[in-house]
């Protein structure tokens, strides 16, 4: 028996209206159907009769904008080509940007955590903090390096 062969796409989510900490006011459910109208609109029938089968949001978090979609590894193109179009989901407007594509999950988990941490050290040096705040701060970047194997580097 030969196993399914699946692709994750790691996205994330860019808004006007909602950005930085506040939380995106729709659901995984909503972007779902926003992003199956979108293959539907660009690729008709058949492209979403193409997806579909292993069609699925495997993450989708509220607060970071952050999601990874799973589609057939045949079909992944017919989706990729599709995130474009979608501007709107329910009224707010927004982009949806792909930062990653991966054979398995896990690769897309590593890639979204190195990307994370790579956005905590920008934050860093962009912004100032309080003496208290950059403590706090150096030492969930030294964690986060820690977890990966790697030495800090402050």
């Amino acid at each position: 028996m030969v196993r399914v062969k699946h692709r994750y796409i790691l996205c994330e989510i860019v808004t006007e209206t909602h950005r930085h900490f506040a939380k995106l006011p729709f659901v995984e459910k909503t972007l779902k159907e926003a992003i199956i109208d979108s293959v539907e609109e660009l690729h008709g029938d058949f492209g979403l009769a193409s997806i579909l089968p292993g069609f699925a949001v495997k993450m989708f978090n509220r607060s970071t904008r952050m999601f990874i979609l799973r589609v057939h590894r045949k079909f992944q193109s017919v989706l990729s080509t599709s995130l474009p179009i979608i501007t709107s989901v329910e009224n707010v407007k927004l982009a949806i940007k792909t930062l990653h594509l991966s054979g398995t999950i896990r690769c897309a988990y590593k890639f979204l955590v190195n990307y994370d941490k790579e956005k905590l050290c920008e934050l860093r040096q962009n912004y100032e903090f309080s003496a208290e705040d950059q403590v706090l701060l150096s030492s969930i970047i030294e964690m986060s390096q820690r977890r990966m194997g790697k030495k800090p580097q402050l």
